[in-house]
């Protein structure tokens, strides 16, 4: 992998994990105390430390596969490749395959349940997941255009960008051809089902068993699909960007001849810039989600008061 493009690539995986821990601190500061309800206070205490080992999990294995693509050199890149989808699913699946805290009901206390049906998309906009189902689309079309523009390279790879003429060839490496993209391509389909099982355990988790309640415990589900959507959207930023970059820069080296119009080489330096701004927002998209998990409880505390029966607001104290 190009010397550049690899620090590139390493700055951006440093400031992410670096946005992880940032605000963490400055999150971890911001409480309130705001309900005595003690099943409430569990159901949110159980989203915010499963949201926060879901993030905490992905930038750790962000890091871990960073340090594999620099130590494993005869794979030629392959583990950052697919290094930012299979972290995110890993981190999404350990919150789908973590059991939430169950409510309990004092015996002889009256159960109630809301007979509206939930589902994996039933606590955020559906513009947000036609969002995400168009960034995974371009994700997939990009990785299927740069494979079927790819060439072999001198081990029968096909990790190379070439452009031949009448009296001309050039080619760079390396170039996210079909070596690397179909990896990518799996590992984003697989990004994609963790994230499905990880909205359905919002959805499927038993809702609050007080009457009454209803709204309150919406609140916790609305936060943690934010928390999962704004996560999935930087991962995928994250690979469209390092491939981009990549792309960019092998089909600038290859197109920047006197031989090729400026237009040529200009096409090229767009896909590069790109790339670098999808990187660049993949680490606002992240510190998003690290911040709002670590926030969990004040970002549902802002919505608390609009919807809380009598009674169950907190006195300051009873919330630790």
């Amino acid at each position: 992998m190009d010397v550049m493009a690899l620090l590139i690539y390493a700055g951006m995986v440093v400031l992410v994990v670096g946005a992880v821990f940032g605000v963490s601190l400055i999150s971890q500061r911001r409480s309130m105390d705001w309900t005595s309800n003690e099943s409430l206070t569990r159901a949110v205490r159980s989203a915010q430390n499963r949201a926060l080992a879901a993030v905490t999990f992905t930038a750790i294995l962000l890091t871990i596969g960073f340090l594999a693509g620099i130590s494993l050199p005869q794979y030629l890149g392959l583990p950052l490749a697919v290094t930012p989808a299979l972290s995110g699913a890993a981190g999404l699946l350990l919150y789908a395959l973590t059991p939430p805290v169950m409510a309990s009901n004092p015996m002889g206390e009256l159960r109630s349940a809301s007979l509206t049906p939930r589902s994996a998309w039933s606590f955020a906009p559906s513009s947000t997941f036609i969002g995400l189902g168009l960034l995974t689309v371009a994700n997939l079309l990009f990785l299927i255009l740069t494979g079927a523009t790819s060439s072999p390279d001198s081990y029968g790879l096909y990790r190379s960008f070439r452009i031949e003429g009448p009296d001309f060839s050039s080619a760079a490496s390396p170039y996210p051809g079909w070596y690397y993209s179909i990896p990518m391509m799996i590992a984003t389909v697989i990004l994609a089902g963790a994230t499905i099982l990880a909205l359905r355990r919002v959805s499927s988790t038993p809702a609050l068993p007080e009457p009454g309640f209803e709204g309150q415990d919406a609140l916790w589900r609305v936060a943690t699909t934010r928390i999962i959507t704004t996560l999935v959207a930087g991962i995928l930023s994250m690979q469209l960007g390092g491939a981009a970059l990549i792309a960019g820069q092998a089909a600038h080296n290859a197109t920047d001849w006197p031989e090729f119009p400026p237009k040529v080489s200009a096409l090229s330096s767009i896909v590069l810039l790109s790339g670098i701004m999808a990187l660049l927002a993949s680490v606002v998209l992240f510190g998003m989600a690290a911040s709002r998990a670590f926030g969990l409880k004040l970002v549902v505390s802002r919505d608390f008061y609009r919807h809380a029966p009598m009674g169950v607001v907190a006195t300051a104290g009873e919330w630790q």
